[in-house]
């Protein structure tokens, strides 16, 4: 069958359902096309979203403990996600599940970042590095000679990548004051990381 070629000589060219209803609009000059009520249906792969929307979402969570006594040590609470364009952003939120003890006084504090291999050098290729900035988390008993404190902290960074290989996010915890700080001492953390388009 030949192609049916419509091609109107000025105005939009619009196809309309049986109850007069756009189904379908081209601009004649801007190459738009714009669809309405559109019950069904796939998406090609070359189709770009507006800035803004969000492309996917990858999650994760892990209930392994991670126990920290130093400097800034990797936590088993990592995703990775595959950008689909170098102009995305990629949006990470974090809800950890924390323990900070201190068993000889009664001051514990901590420090999370979260660390990518596709930034700071890292392009995907498995070195870590870290991106986002450093939090703190302090706790202190005011009347006792030791500490333990459970809390539930989160944190959220966005990154751009610049990559459209996978690029894995991970969470990295360091002990500051204390005996030890510990991931999932007995609960569970998750991490979320959206794509959205840049």
């Amino acid at each position: 069958m030949a192609d049916l070629v419509i091609k109107p000589t000025s105005g939009n060219l619009i196809i309309k359902d049986d109850q007069n209803v756009a189904r379908l609009t081209i601009a004649p000059t801007s190459g738009a096309t714009t669809l309405s009520n559109v019950t069904a249906g796939t998406l090609g792969s070359g189709v770009t979203f507006p800035t803004g929307h969000v492309l996917q979402v990858i999650h994760a969570s892990t209930t392994t403990e991670t126990v920290c006594t130093g400097g800034y040590e990797a936590t088993a609470l990592t995703a990775t996600i595959t950008p689909r364009s170098t102009s995305s952003k990629v949006l990470i939120i974090i809800g950890a599940n924390f323990m900070t003890r201190n068993t000889s006084n009664n001051d514990g504090l901590m420090k999370i970042k979260i660390y990518s291999n596709g930034g700071a050098g890292g392009n995907g290729s498995g070195t870590f590095a870290a991106i986002s900035d450093e939090q703190t988390h302090r706790g202190y008993d005011y009347g006792g000679s030791g500490l333990n404190i459970n809390t539930i902290d989160s944190i959220n960074w966005l990154d751009s990548p610049s990559l459209t290989v996978p690029v894995t996010y991970k969470l990295y915890i360091k002990m500051v004051n204390g005996t030890d700080v510990r991931l999932n001492d007995g609960g569970s953390s998750t991490i979320n990381l959206l794509e959205v388009a840049g």
